[in-house]
């Protein structure tokens, strides 16, 4: 008894020190991330696209690589990573600005979002007022109800390409949404540009919003500060010109899809 209590005491050391020696590894590894952040979003164009090619993806890649953080994109559908944020089970993904109260609001806009209606030339659109009551075709998730002053027929989809299918058939009246966005979308309609109007309604600014959590709170700072480093460095205006981009001012130095 005496010798199998002496070879447990033997492993507990051994355990520990193995445990001690992994920890000092990692925190002396420059390799090995101290935080991730997790940043989740559906494929949206060019700006969050596979392999975190996207606009926004390489910007905010930028902000956390560069102070030693990980940055990792998860590809999940827009109110499941709102919903996934809210609960901290993730870090990081993008609203319209001063939309929720429970998340941790970044202080620097990635970009605008212009939207607009997008509507066949025989489809009168005088403002607002002409989507009353009216089928109105938007990605599923994104609620411009909150921006629309009546009441429309929401008709939510998972792709903008079968937007355009439903206006092309008459199922919708309109498709409203980023303009952006909306035109990436289009080609895959095979519905001619020319045919179209797309008329503006508002312009909105999207900023990272992050969990109600410790984790999210230092990765907001860290957003805040390293951004406002990128934009006076012009670092940021450099990424979106290599996305093709074009710049319009947004606080002083930064750019907007357009």
């Amino acid at each position: 008894m005496h010798d199998i209590a002496t070879v447990k005491q033997y492993l507990i050391i051994i355990f520990t020190l193995l445990m001690a020696v992994t920890a000092f590894a990692q925190e002396d590894d420059p390799w090995v991330p101290r935080e991730v952040c997790v940043f989740g979003m559906p494929y949206v164009g060019r700006a969050v696209q596979p392999g975190q090619a996207g606009l926004y993806t390489e910007i905010l890649q930028s902000v956390y690589e560069d102070e030693g953080i990980g940055f990792k994109h998860k590809s999940l559908p827009y109110p499941r990573a709102l919903q996934s944020v809210t609960d901290s089970r993730i870090q990081c993904t993008l609203s319209v600005r001063d939309q929720f109260n429970d998340v941790v609001q970044g202080a620097v806009s990635l970009a605008l979002y212009d939207l607009v209606a997008v509507h066949f030339r025989s489809t009168d659109f005088t403002g607002v007022d002409s989507l009353r009551d009216k089928r109105v075709a938007y990605l599923n998730g994104f609620d411009w109800q909150e921006y629309i002053t009546v009441k429309m027929s929401p008709q939510e989809v998972y792709d903008l390409g079968f937007a355009f299918q439903m206006l092309d058939r008459g199922h919708v009246e309109y498709i409203i949404g980023d303009k952006d966005q909306l035109l990436e979308a289009l080609p895959r309609s095979g519905i001619q540009l020319s045919d179209l109007r797309i008329s503006p309604i508002t312009t909105l600014e999207v900023c990272p919003i992050f969990s109600p959590s410790e984790s999210g709170r230092r990765l907001k700072e860290v957003y805040d500060r390293r951004m406002q480093e990128l934009v006076d460095s012009g670092a940021l205006d450099h990424i979106y010109q290599r996305h093709g981009v074009n710049i319009r001012a947004l606080h002083g130095a930064s750019v907007t899809l357009d």
